[in-house]
């Protein structure tokens, strides 16, 4: 039965404007909201006007000129020397390139499709509009979209050697191209707990866009630091049920869902976006506070970076451990993986937005138990820091419904004090808040 409502849902959506995807939050399961948000992302998208297409040069837009599966692409920046990520123009939704510029085309793991021999990198020449060339692997001109690998690009999460907060792990996923490792996001990991603190990644204007249609990996990725923990069946509700019993349901979504920390939607190339399908970019979140006002949170803030012109850096992480009720009535710990003690539920999601240039940020802040009385959240949430959203028309913006404790209670910090209760970002200076 479950299959067919959200069957009967997604084709309603397919015939209407959609709605906004937390109306849903209560009804659709892990894999129908994914499907579903999707569409309404795509149906937003869809009501931007169209950007005018670069003069003289190369256009490419992020929905409608790109294929799959897609190529890893780089341009080279001339300031810092060094190849980058390509980017869209602001929040355009538009790649320009200029006539005669080069873009590193690259299938990490796979090979490029319907070339001349076999390679899985080269280098692509604009054209003009949405046509590129390709001296010795390239018959003729080709669309853009048309370049292509032989299967989905490969990601990897590379371990520098490096710590983080408390002597914690840092790890970087991304890609690597001719040798060189180029990063998409990075994550404070707790190696003990087998925990992210937190992911970290840059957003900007050009990440208001993102491509649509992008496949879901059909698997999550633990890599080689959840040693003899198999997320992929404690992660099932029938696994969980055994875990924490009577309150995992499906009835109002309650079951612990794969938590995005970097969402999917926060990168704006297919490539990019199934790389943030590892184990290191997730925690257990109530699946009914996943698709509330944690989503409602992840879209706002996005359009908002997008429409204010911000460049930021995005810090998502957790902290604290949910106790729930389930041995004789007292409070105990929650754990994913509760025979081993890893993996532990949290109690908090955050999301902290800084902006360098100047100086402001705000840390935005959930808490992860639709089982809370709303007295109790309120004070739960009174402990951390004063809310800094409500009430207030700066954050006009954020539509979460920040009082439903079932969604997921939600206020929001200045850095300073959120740093007195969770003290795991790196340092940095604020002056104010951002909005």
């Amino acid at each position: 039965m479950r299959s067919v409502f959200i069957f009967a849902v997604l084709l309603a959506a397919a015939a209407a404007v959609l709605k906004e995807p937390g109306e849903l939050a209560l009804q659709l399961d892990e894999d129908g909201f994914e499907d579903y948000l999707d569409q309404w992302l795509e149906q937003e998208q869809s009501r931007r006007p169209p950007s005018p297409p670069s003069p003289g040069g190369c256009t490419f837009r992020i929905n409608g000129d790109l294929g799959q599966p897609q190529p890893v692409f780089l341009r080279h920046d001339p300031r810092r020397r060094v190849y980058k990520y390509l980017e869209a123009q602001g929040n355009t939704g538009q790649i320009l390139a200029s006539r005669g510029e080069q873009i590193v085309v690259a299938c990490p793991g796979q090979a490029i499709r319907n070339i001349i021999g076999t390679r899985d990198v080269a280098t692509a020449t604009c054209v003009n509009n949405n046509l590129v060339s390709g001296a010795g692997w390239l018959n003729g001109n080709r669309a853009f979209g048309q370049l292509t690998c032989s299967a989905h690009s490969t990601p990897v999460i590379h371990d520098p050697n490096r710590r983080c907060w408390n002597g914690h792990s840092v790890l970087l996923v991304g890609y690597n191209v001719n040798n060189v490792f180029y990063q998409l996001y990075g994550a404070c990991f707790d190696r003990n707990l087998m925990r992210a603190l937190y992911v970290w990644y840059d957003q900007t204007p050009a990440h208001a866009v993102h491509q649509t249609r992008v496949p879901r990996p059909s698997t999550w990725q633990p890599g080689t630091f959840f040693p003899g923990v198999d997320l992929n069946t404690l992660y099932r509700q029938v696994s969980q049920r055994n875990t924490i019993g009577g309150l995992i349901t499906s009835t109002n979504q309650r079951f612990l869902a794969k938590g995005h920390l970097a969402a999917k939607s926060d990168f704006v190339f297919a490539s990019a976006q199934r790389a943030t399908f590892f184990y290191i970019n997730a925690a257990p979140q109530w699946q009914c506070i996943n698709a509330g006002n944690w989503n409602r949170l992840e879209q706002n803030l996005r359009a908002r970076i997008g429409a204010a012109g911000y460049n930021t850096v995005i810090y998502t992480g957790t902290f604290g451990v949910l106790k729930l009720p389930i041995q004789n009535n007292r409070p105990v710990d929650i754990f994913l993986s509760p025979t081993t003690s890893k993996v532990p539920v949290p109690l908090y999601f955050y999301k902290v937005a800084y902006e360098e240039s100047s100086r402001r940020g705000t840390a935005f802040i959930t808490i992860n138990n639709p089982y809370l009385p709303l007295a109790d959240a309120e004070r739960t949430a009174h402990d951390i820091c004063p809310d800094r959203c409500r009430r207030n028309n700066d954050f006009n913006w954020l539509r979460w419904e920040a009082d439903r404790v079932e969604v997921g209670y939600s206020f929001c910090c200045t850095v300073d004090d959120f740093r007195r209760a969770i003290p795991h970002l790196p340092a940095f200076q604020t002056n104010g808040l951002l909005f």
